[in-house]
């Protein structure tokens, strides 16, 4: 199989000298069919249209090449972002940071503070152990987002580190869902549409065309001096 003639360089300046020549001909040395100015002015809408059909062809073939560079790094920090999720659900409802039972002692605060404190320990560890087992133990199928909303509710809490825990979650949750339609727009951007490449066949044909209707014009400005 061979490459079309719109993929070859050699070939598209064949065409180029053919419309340059045809050009000339009609709009230039067959009486009848002489541009005037108007008809001239028009041309130049049409050398700016064909010239706009080649800059969508451009910017499409520039999106996807950036997006398909851009895509070697989405993917490693969509998986970054993963991981710090899924970590700090693991964390979070396992014993320690949240998940853990007071002593009293000598300075421990009185026994309604202490109570209150135990119980929303409790509940947050509750809560996190309830979101560990929702979250998905590897990356979503389709970099899907995880909503908050399709979580269960965290529990209304009054202490300082147990709000500053839920809302440090929640900024991570945030990240991973920014990171993921990050990761989907550009996999988006990368692909080829088939409207992409009715455009990128289009542009070496559309750019000859243009050329050689600016080249007439040139003649028939410069050189040409009706009688």
């Amino acid at each position: 199989m061979e490459l079309p003639i719109v993929a070859k360089a050699g070939g598209i300046f064949l065409i180029f000298l053919a419309e340059v020549v045809v050009l000339h001909i009609f709009l230039i040395a067959i009486p009848p069919l002489r541009m005037k100015k108007t008809g001239w002015a028009v041309i130049q809408y049409v050398v700016i249209a064909l010239a706009l059909l080649g800059l969508m062809s451009a910017v499409s073939n520039a999106r996807q090449l950036v997006a398909q560079g851009l895509l070697s790094i989405s993917g490693p920090h969509l998986q970054f972002e993963f991981r710090d999720l899924r970590s700090r659900a693991d964390d979070y409802s396992s014993p320690g940071i949240v998940c853990r039972t007071f002593v009293r002692g000598e300075f421990s605060p009185p026994p309604e503070e202490f109570n209150r404190a135990q119980r929303e320990f409790d509940d947050v560890c509750q809560w996190f152990k309830k979101i560990s087992t929702t979250i998905p133990k590897e990356l979503p199928e389709g970099d899907a987002d995880i909503d908050w909303q399709s979580l269960s509710a965290p529990p209304q809490v009054s202490d300082v580190q147990l709000v500053d825990t839920i809302h440090r979650f929640k900024l991570t949750l945030d990240g991973y869902n920014t990171a993921a339609k990050s990761h989907r727009d550009l996999q988006a951007a990368a692909h080829r549409s088939d409207r992409d490449s009715f455009f990128i066949f289009l542009l070496p044909l559309s750019l000859s065309l243009a050329l050689a209707l600016q080249a007439t014009k040139i003649t028939a400005d410069t050189w040409y001096k009706p009688s």
